[in-house]
C-alpha cells in the first residue's frame, strides 16, 4: 500500500520448499525511504501499463 507517495506498507511472502505448496509470509513493513517507495512505485506503474495493454489487445481481437 502506498500512501501519498511518502509512506510504504509491503508484505513479503516466499515459498516454503521444505513445505510444498506453503508460503511464508513476513511481517508486513513500513518505511519512509523515497528510494524503496520509488522503486516500488515504478514496479507497479510497470505492471499496470502492461496490464492494461493486454487487456486492450483482448478486447480488440487481437488475442482471440
Amino acid at each position: 500500500m502506498l500512501v501519498n507517495n511518502s509512506k510504504l506498507i509491503y508484505l513479503i511472502w516466499v515459498k516454503d520448499i521444505a513445505r510444498i505448496g506453503k508460503l511464508v509470509v513476513y511481517r508486513p513493513q513500513y518505511t519512509e525511504n523515497e528510494e524503496l517507495i520509488a522503486a516500488f512505485r515504478e514496479s507497479f506503474k510497470n505492471k499496470w501499463f502492461k496490464s492494461r495493454d493486454l487487456m486492450e489487445a483482448i478486447k480488440g481481437g487481437i488475442y482471440g
